[in-house]
């Protein structure tokens, strides 16, 4: 179902993403990113695949990973975790890394104890591409918001680029994709331009995920309405595109609101905004609580700004404060990094523009 505000599962739900799905079932390199601004599917895609795929995945959702802690024992347990769900459907998992110091079989379970080397990784990415390459396929690593891994790096923990790079230089069988939808945070964590990085030069698919035109935004909008039997008029759905734009997020989410309210109308948009400053206001919390600057460069553009010295001097007004243009570059780019800003370059030169318009409409009144 189109309005069903889970990450999706089958290709019937998934609207208009058949290219991207066959590009990732094409991949014949060792890396990559799926890219794009937050909620515009990348999940969905990445699970549509991985239940169209007869390749076996280890699939890691990094915010539950680092919400439930950074240290590499606790990854450690993940993985072993990872590798009893796999082998529930590919048993004979078991016989490739049963022999791996640190885990112990027990029937059909493995278990970690406390004898686990340094290279307790290694051996077992090492164990995983042996028994792919022994069953003649190829086993996806994937990593949904993976520039979350970069906090397991802090006080000597585990260094993720650094296994990473051993997997895309020695281990043929195994294939890495990463999600990110702060994109240039974590272009910058993976550093395959950064010298100092252990996957500097090397190669990487991007695989940019765009938002809907609004053609394909109201035609969504159509027949998600239409799988639900409600009528849904032209001038409402026009008019939730215009507030929503393209980010199938937004308009799942309009599409949930009308379903519960029994009616698609203005105040079904009203209400859809309303539910998305609740969602909005915690994601802008954690953002001033780094520092208001970036709340004030978000209200600058939000209210009009778009030349660089537009939005600064709006900025000093709203801090009541003058910036240097290093601390205002600082922020400004950091915002482009987090995939709250975009640049665009047009007959005006180089402007500035929110990414969803949705945080445009709730900023203007954040505190």
């Amino acid at each position: 179902m189109y309005f069903d505000p889970r990450p999706k599962t089958s290709r019937k739900d998934l609207f208009l993403r058949d290219r991207e799905l066959e590009e990732l079932s094409n991949l014949d390199v060792p890396l990559t990113l799926v890219l794009g601004p937050r909620r515009l599917g990348k999940t969905s895609l990445l699970r549509v695949f991985m239940d169209e795929s007869e390749m076996p995945f280890i699939f890691t959702d990094c915010r539950s990973l680092v919400a439930s802690g950074t240290s590499v024992s606790n990854y450690h347990r993940l993985l072993m975790e990872q590798l009893n769900d796999l082998a529930k459907s590919k048993s004979s998992v078991l016989e490739a890394v049963k022999r791996i110091k640190g885990l112990n079989l027990f029937g059909v379970e493995l278990e970690l104890d406390n004898k686990r080397s340094d290279s307790f990784l290694v051996e077992s990415f090492n164990a995983l591409d042996r028994w792919a390459l022994k069953e003649n396929r190829i086993l996806y690593l994937v990593f949904d918001e993976a520039q979350l891994l970069r906090h397991f790096k802090r006080n000597g923990g585990l260094d993720f680029n650094e296994l990473f790079s051993y997997i895309y230089d020695n281990l043929t069988g195994l294939r890495i994709i990463l999600t990110g939808s702060e994109v240039g945070v974590l272009e910058d964590f993976i550093g395959l331009d950064d010298s100092s990085s252990p996957l500097y030069g090397r190669y990487a698919k991007k695989l940019y995920l765009s938002r809907f035109t609004r053609k394909e935004s109201e035609e969504f909008l159509e027949k998600g309405f239409d799988e639900v039997r409600m009528e849904a008029p032209a001038e409402a759905i026009r008019e939730a595109v215009d507030t929503l734009d393209g980010i199938v997020g937004w308009l799942v989410f309009f599409g949930r609101v009308c379903i519960d309210a029994k009616g698609v109308d203005r105040k079904s948009i009203e209400l859809t905004l309303e539910k998305a400053e609740i969602i909005l206001n915690d994601e802008l919390s954690n953002l001033k609580r780094n520092s208001t600057r970036y709340i004030s460069i978000l209200k600058a553009i939000a209210f009009g700004s778009k030349g660089w010295k537009e939005i600064k001097t709006a900025t000093e007004i709203i801090e009541n404060n003058n910036l240097t243009d290093t601390a205002f570059n600082r922020i400004l780019n950091r915002l482009i990094e987090l995939s709250y800003v975009d640049i665009e370059i047009g007959i005006e030169g180089k402007t500035y523009k929110l990414v969803d318009p949705v945080i445009a409409s709730v900023v203007r009144k954040f505190g």
